[in-house]
């Protein structure tokens, strides 16, 4: 084969693209955590009591979860160990640190605070 994965089977190649990760990690606030979901090219975000299953099917289906977090506990019906999902999807953006969004946002109100005080002591005098 002159296939550059010829390594792999074509099924399993198919089974590669398959379970792809289906959103990134993007960072975290006070209690806010943030995912790129690929498919629709949007961040959305998640508060911290928003880590259940409902929620959790905006970022990827409910195969790939069963593929990455299997459990046979009776507790989780799905078949998914959600609250592992959850400590993984935490600690991914604990990883990637506090979101970008958040520190611009920060950064431009320190910014206009200083601008203001700025223009008020200028006032004053």
């Amino acid at each position: 084969m002159n296939n550059k994965n010829s390594a792999i089977a074509p099924d399993a190649q198919l089974h590669l693209k398959t379970t792809e990760k289906p959103f990134v990690a993007q960072g975290y606030t006070d209690n806010c955590y943030f995912f790129y979901i690929k498919n629709i090219d949007r961040i959305i975000n998640l508060k911290t009591n928003q880590f259940k299953q409902p929620h959790l099917l905006k970022l990827a289906n409910i195969n790939y979860w069963r593929e990455h977090f299997p459990t046979t506990d009776k507790r989780f019906k799905s078949g998914v160990d959600w609250n592992e999902v959850e400590l993984q999807l935490m600690g991914a953006c604990y990883e990637v640190g506090e979101f970008q969004g958040a520190i611009y946002k920060k950064r431009k109100a320190a910014h206009h605070a200083i601008v203001n005080r700025t223009t008020q002591l200028a006032e004053a005098v």
